[in-house]
């Protein structure tokens, strides 16, 4: 016969597997596709160069899809440029309304290795 802690243990181990098992990956997965690197700084350059052939529009790069990609971090970091965090605010308040949400969130760029190109 079972004793009360054994059981106890076994229905706790259940109750685990079935609340841990739901994956949370499986919904970033589902949100930020997997790309290439190489192919995403590609497809930037691509369109960074139809944006600057259409003076209509002005000379505005406007880009704010939602992917995955793998990087490594070199461990180098500076201080935001003026220039870089305001062109930033610019396209929030483009593609968003509301430039905001940067408001004392960013103040450094940091430096990664994806795939041939350091970004």
């Amino acid at each position: 016969m079972m004793t009360m802690n054994r059981k106890i243990a076994i229905l706790f181990i259940l109750i685990s597997n079935c609340v841990f098992s739901q994956n949370g990956f499986e919904d970033w997965d589902k949100n930020y596709r997997y790309k290439s690197a190489e192919n995403i700084i590609q497809d930037e350059k691509e369109y960074a160069k139809e944006v600057e052939k259409d003076t209509s529009q002005g000379h505005y790069y406007v880009a704010m899809d939602k992917f995955r990609f793998l990087a490594e971090f070199t461990g180098n970091e500076r201080e935001i440029d003026s220039k870089v965090l305001n062109s930033m605010k610019n396209v929030f308040k483009i593609k968003m309304g509301s430039s905001e949400i940067l408001n004392g969130l960013v103040s450094k760029e940091l430096e990664f290795n994806i795939g041939k190109y350091k970004i």
